[in-house]
């Protein structure tokens, strides 16, 4: 039996978010990965770090992907792990196939300019992801200060703090001191 298809979406998108598709999308990611270590040690670049956030950290945002991506087809989150694994790795990957090529004297190896183009395409892999607003700003009730979703864009001012924490009489301070959200002095011994 056949799912029944919704008006707005067209069946070939449909057809595309299938369980073999999260499958074969994982497949390519782990060969991307063998590529990357095989290559990583080619250009003498297999150090500890590379190989210790360069292998693991893409393997568990791809596994992820696969596992949401089959049981949720139609779950974006499972997508976009699986593609921005796959998108950032054919990038680092033509890094590693061009400085081989170009730097380290590999010179017979074909396709040398592609690999440089492909390597300028990163970006492609975070922009998967939707830009986030100022107002996504969440305090979080007993945390030492207002916590941003996306990394720290500077700290807003005292009063909007206030504001979101419910504050009705914000404390006012005299020009050129600056307020230490979230910690009170001790008035004790």
């Amino acid at each position: 039996m056949h799912e029944a298809q919704p008006a707005d979406q067209p069946p070939a998108a449909h057809a595309l978010a299938s369980p073999a598709t999260a499958t074969a999308l994982g497949v390519l990611a782990l060969v991307l990965l063998g590529i990357t270590a095989a290559l990583s040690v080619l250009t003498h670049q297999a150090t500890f770090l590379n190989v210790a956030t360069g292998i693991p950290i893409p393997l568990v945002y791809a596994t992820g992907g696969v596992i949401v991506a089959r049981h949720q087809p139609r779950n974006p989150v499972g997508w976009i792990l699986i593609l921005f694994v796959v998108l950032f790795l054919i990038p680092v990957d033509a890094g590693y196939y061009a400085a081989l090529r170009y730097r380290l004297g590999y010179h017979g190896l074909p396709l040398g300019p592609a690999g440089i183009v492909l390597t300028s395409l990163w970006p492609l892999a975070f922009a998967l992801f939707p830009p986030v607003d100022r107002g996504d700003l969440a305090v979080v009730r007993g945390s030492p200060g207002p916590q941003l979703a996306a990394g720290d864009r500077g700290t807003p001012p005292a009063a909007e703090v206030a504001r979101l924490r419910g504050d009705h009489h914000p404390v006012r301070r005299p020009a050129g001191q600056r307020a230490q959200l979230g910690r009170r002095r001790r008035t004790g011994p």
